[in-house]
């Protein structure tokens, strides 16, 4: 999954840009241009930090899922 994707799935489940920003040690501003397409290739380390928290976040929602069923 690329970055914004990722991204727009922190989005969707209630991060705001700052929130994502703070988690992930970066501007708001860089997490902004990289959902609006200035930035199209972040550097190594910001994807390695994003996908971290998209992975937290996903597994969070899967357990939300499953305990609701």
């Amino acid at each position: 999954m690329h970055v914004k994707e990722q991204l727009l799935f922190l989005r969707k489940v209630g991060f705001t840009e700052k929130a994502i920003a703070n988690a992930i040690q970066a501007h708001q501003s860089t997490v902004s241009r990289i959902l609006s397409g200035q930035i199209k290739d972040p550097r190594g380390s910001l994807i390695v930090e994003i996908n971290q928290l998209f992975e937290i976040e996903k597994n969070k929602q899967g357990l939300l899922c499953s305990a609701s069923m």
